[in-house]
């Protein structure tokens, strides 16, 4: 294949291309040269020769003319032979004019072979000998005979074919210089050509480090600088398209890790995330997409650029809200020298999100918070709410208010517990209910008492009905037999608008008639009487007022202590204070603080009293450095006192008592009379150190819209979610959602009314962090906790 190409001239070598043209030139040149030479070579001698013969001729005539007119033939001999020496005549002979020959010298035989020199167009020098002439010998016109000879060109040749070699000798010599300077000037001109092919070749080969060596300013070193700064630009730009790549690269990689992490993070969210393109095509759907359209996707019909916000109703019951938001990216146009930023719609994303088990719950928590979780009732809030609605709409109609009380239920619940007076309240509320017609309303607005709004009836008409509720209440009040257990109720009754205009001040005066009914031995009713009402409301009023002026004054109150208990281990927490006032009439007893706390938020004194109960607290845990904290609580008022940071913080001081020792309850109503003002005060209260805890916390539902407002550190669950959680599935999904809630927001849950073990063993299973009941402690008076306290310590 090799040989093949060397055949073909298009492929050979410059420097042989060179060289080849070289020689072919020079070799031209030469032939050119000694043609022209042997040309004029060959005329030279034929003009020698044509003179020669001339000469000869001129010669014979004169020396053998006398001799041929003399016939002295001896003599014509002599000369012939004489005529031989020392000239380039070979042969002669004289014929007479009859052709007789006469004398003769030389070697006549072959005269005939040669030709005359006009016989022959041109002398072929290089094979001709000798030429041959005749010439006539004549005399005054008169013809002597006739001399054949012939004339040897050996000189003539010789000189010739030395001329020729000459020539041949010089025209190689130049021929081969010519080839040597050509190699020399054609190699220093291929080899910078070649240079610049080998780099040429390596360039394309992607090894751009090598450069042309440029030794000249000619045509070929101006090629080599240009080639030179081409391969620099191509470095240059090779470099660029490298750090290109690169950060594509790099960027593709990040985009990939970027898409990774969002499809990660889509993918763990709840929601399901449908990505759509501006011809709403789908491109990314995550897994709670197809989870909730069990992988068959609806069909999306809002044009791209749209927003929308919907429920759909699915068939197996589902509610899916939905959203749709328009997406958009920054895109930039040229208007000339202006670069203008505008916002390119590149299509939309829908959120889809299974709200049914959300609106089941709040189904659930819109139930609980109008209803009684133990009956089912209209809780007060709610009652009140209807009551103020059927007095705003029916303000022409005769309305009764009947509230209902059982007599000593406190008593029936502390000796056979609370399990028992759940079943009472509940057995209560269905007798209550089965005396109700559709237009009534019925609630249970405290522990043990109830209220039943009845429309459309006359006053006449209101005391046999009155007696058969007390019938129907107090007939076969328990399923027991024993005596003990049966109930009684007390009942109170209030007319709309007679004895009351709005919804507040006729749930007080059914109450006052109710506590009237009380007072006449119970298991009764009675009616409202205004002024019996306003006398009995002053009297305790004033009696209330001056019990408490006067413990107040005598330091005549007494601080007991209930422990809260780690649930995990049963050992204490902290205490909860709680104010008693002895029953100076009866040594030994305390009035409970139902009966003195109201009496004294009326009439201004609970300020005093919840301070009294601080300083008090604080002294406490002063002269008991190892004691556990202390938790106070405080009333609506109290929190209201823009005083009461600065006096807690007074009364750390003066007794040198560290915050975090001191913890301060607030129940749900007194954070809630103001908001912002709670909120102030709990963050002033913890700038001191303090914990705070919110107490009964879910018995109002707007507990877990303010959580957010006040810091609280752990919060105490109203008992009622407790006592009967057992048996109550709403209780149980109500507790779990307030445990949840804590437990995610950093704050600790307190269980009260824990009773006995099967309770306190329930709570451990629901992840209560702390319990509170008779079954774990009972309150009792400081000193007597403190001191049981030192002696343990002092056995350990």
């Amino acid at each position: 294949m090799h040989s093949k190409k060397l055949l073909n001239p298009q492929d050979w070598p410059m420097q042989v291309k060179m060289i080849v043209s070289i020689v072919a030139a020079q070799v031209g040149l030469a032939v050119m040269l000694v043609s022209a030479v042997v040309h004029r070579s060959d005329t030279a001698l034929e003009m020698y020769t044509s003179n020669l013969q001339r000469e000869v001729d001129v010669l014979l005539s004169s020396i053998i003319t006398d001799a041929m007119l003399k016939k002295d033939y001896a003599l014509l001999q002599a000369v012939l032979d004489d005529s031989l020496r020392g000239r380039s005549i070979n042969m002669i002979k004289v014929m007479s004019p009859t052709g007789t020959l006469i004398a003769s010298s030389g070697d006549l035989s072959k005269l005939d072979s040669i030709r005359t020199l006009e016989q022959i167009n041109s002398v072929n020098w290089n094979t001709e000998q000798d030429v041959y002439k005749k010439t006539e010998i004549t005399l005054a016109g008169q013809t002597l005979g006739v001399a054949h000879y012939a004339i040897s060109l050996s000189e003539q040749t010789a000189g010739r074919r030395k001329l020729i070699t000459q020539l041949i000798i010089i025209a190689a010599l130049c021929t081969a210089a010519t080839v040597g300077l050509a190699s020399i000037v054609g190699t220093r001109l291929v080899r910078r050509v070649r240079n610049l092919a080998r780099v040429s070749k390596l360039a394309m080969q992607g090894k751009l480090n090598s450069r042309v060596v440029v030794n000249s300013k000619d045509e070929l070193g101006q090629l080599g600088l240009t080639f030179n700064m081409m391969i620099d630009s191509i470095n240059e730009r090779f470099e660029a398209f490298n750090v290109s790549e690169r950060l594509q690269t790099a960027y593709l990689n990040e985009a990939k890790n970027e898409r990774a992490r969002l499809t990660s993070v889509l993918d763990s969210m709840r929601v399901g995330i449908i990505f759509v393109d501006i011809n709403g095509k789908v491109i990314y759907v995550n897994q709670s997409a197809n989870r909730i359209w069990c992988d068959s996707l609806p069909t999306l019909l809002l044009q791209p650029g749209e927003h929308h916000i919907d429920e759909r109703d699915l068939p197996d019951g589902r509610i899916i809200f939905e959203t749709c938001h328009p997406v958009y990216r920054d895109a930039q146009t040229n208007n000339g020298s202006n670069k203008k930023t505008s916002q390119l719609l590149i299509g939309s994303v829908w959120v889809f999100e299974d709200v049914s088990e959300e609106r089941k719950t709040q189904q659930k928590m819109q139930y609980l918070a109008e209803r009684d979780s133990l009956t089912g009732l209209l809780n007060r809030r709610s009652f009140s709410d209807a009551l103020q609605g059927q007095i705003a709409s029916k303000t022409n109609e005769s309305m009764a208010l009947v509230f209902i009380d059982l007599d000593n239920f406190k008593i029936i619940n502390d000796l056979y517990g609370h399990e028992f007076g759940d079943q009472t309240l509940l057995d209560l509320s269905q007798r209550i209910s089965s005396m109700t017609r559709t237009s009534d309303i019925v609630g249970r607005i405290g522990g043990d008492e109830f209220v039943i709004l009845v429309r459309d009836i006359q006053d006449q008409d209101m005391p046999s009905w009155c007696d058969r509720l007390l019938l129907q209440l107090t007939s076969n009040a328990t399923k027991s037999d024993d005596v003990g257990k049966q109930t009684t109720c007390s009942v109170g009754i209030a007319f709309y608008p007679r004895d009351a205009e709005t919804a507040d001040t006729l749930i007080a005066a059914a109450d006052q008639a109710k506590v009237d009914a009380k007072r006449v031995g119970k298991n009764a009713w009675r009616a409202f009487q205004r002024h019996a009402e306003r006398d009995a409301e002053k009297m305790q009023t004033l009696i209330w007022a001056d019990r408490v002026n006067q413990a107040l004054r005598d330091d005549g109150f007494e601080v007991f202590l209930q422990g809260v208990h780690n649930i995990s281990d049963g050992s204490i927490h902290h205490y909860e204070a709680l104010v008693r006032m002895p029953d100076q009439s009866k040594p030994g007893t305390f009035f409970s603080p139902g009966l003195f706390i109201g009496h004294a938020e009326s009439t201004g004194k609970i300020i005093e009293l919840d301070q009294w109960m601080i300083r008090n607290c604080i002294r406490i845990l002063s002269q008991s450095p190892d004691c556990v904290p202390i938790a106070i609580n405080m009333s609506a008022i109290s929190l209201d006192d823009e005083n009461l940071p600065a006096f807690v913080q007074s009364q750390l001081t003066e007794f040198g008592i560290d915050g975090h020792r001191v913890h301060l309850e607030l129940t749900e109503t007194a954070a809630l009379s103001d908001i912002q003002r709670a909120k102030k005060a709990v963050q002033a209260l913890k700038a001191l150190g303090c914990q705070v805890c919110l107490d009964d916390f879910g018995s109002g539902f707007a507990s877990l819209s303010y959580l957010k407002h006040i810091d609280a550190d752990y919060l105490k669950i109203d008992g009622l979610f407790i006592q009967n959680i057992e048996s109550d599935l709403e209780n149980q999904v109500l507790l779990r959602a307030i445990i949840d809630i804590a437990r995610q927001s950093g704050r600790l849950t307190v269980a009260e009314w824990v009773e006995n073990e099967a309770m306190l063993e329930r709570m451990r299973g629901f992840g209560i962090d702390l319990a509170q009941g008779y079954h774990l402690s009972r309150p009792a008076p400081a000193r007597e906790v403190l001191k049981l306290n030192d002696v343990v310590s002092q056995s350990s």
